[in-house]
């Protein structure tokens, strides 16, 4: 998703991203667990991509393929916001970014993530979301600009994906909380 200033304000408020803990947040509503899901706000952009995986088998002194295998699919979640607070990064490593102080860059390690994009329509009503799970922290990069903002953008890998496009169905159903 593009992050050109001439469609943020558009994008702004129809294209939400959402962040589940699974330490702060163990089951499986928005609302439960010790702390809820989070709004990721002054995202910059996000990057959700899914690899669908094959292995093709050949015989020797056969051209021709003999088999073929499905792996896992790998999801990636990227995440670039704006260098404000650390309040995504504490969440991400496990840290209730209401109550806590900090953490270390070692707490990303044994985390396990949701990211969450929900797509509303000018009626401000879902009208899809995807949500990308198992995801751990794979990179975290902070961009440094003279006279620009400066950026972290948090890269997220994982093994699990879902496609929601039906009414009653969506994780997200109501515009979130800043």
């Amino acid at each position: 998703m593009s992050s050109d200033p001439t469609t943020l304000a558009t994008l702004g408020r129809s294209v939400e991203v959402f962040l589940r803990n699974s330490t702060l947040n163990p089951t499986t509503g928005s609302t439960g667990g010790s702390f809820g899901d989070i709004r990721a706000h002054r995202v910059q952009s996000v990057d959700p991509t899914a690899t669908h995986n094959v292995t093709d088998y050949y015989e020797l002194g056969n051209g021709d393929k003999t088999g073929i295998t499905t792996d896992p699919t790998d999801f990636r979640f990227v995440i670039e916001e704006n260098l404000h607070n650390a309040r995504i990064g504490m969440y991400l490593a496990g840290v209730n970014p209401t109550t806590g102080s900090g953490y270390d860059g070692g707490d990303f390690l044994t985390q396990t993530n949701t990211g969450f994009i929900v797509w509303r329509n000018a009626n401000d009503s879902v009208y899809k979301e995807i949500a990308f799970g198992s995801l751990r922290v794979a990179e975290v990069q902070y961009r440094f600009v003279m006279n620009g903002a400066c950026t972290v953008q948090y890269t997220l890998e994982g093994t699990s994906g879902s496609y929601y496009r039906n009414a009653g169905t969506f994780p997200h159903p109501l515009p979130g909380a800043l």
